[in-house]
């Protein structure tokens, strides 16, 4: 859970984030409110996938990475 957390829902908090951001920055900016929104909430979700990027090289560096694993199988018969 810990890991589909951060792979999913941060970087949606931080689109989120950079896209108010940039809304409540376009006023004293001078700039237009929807471009700072877009602008932002996209540079603000690229970082964070930069620094997942990063993380997840570091942890297969130490050895401590996430690796995926079955534990059964799950068979529906829709016969």
């Amino acid at each position: 859970m810990k890991v589909s957390m951060l792979v999913y829902l941060v970087p949606i908090a931080t689109l989120m984030a950079g896209a108010f951001l940039g809304a409540a920055l376009s006023g004293p900016l001078h700039i237009n409110q929807s471009l700072a929104s877009v602008v932002l909430g996209f540079l603000f979700m690229g970082m964070t996938f930069l620094v997942l990027r990063i993380y997840d090289r570091r942890s297969e560096v130490r050895g401590d990475g996430h690796h995926p694993r079955m534990t059964r199988i799950l068979i529906r018969n829709d016969a």
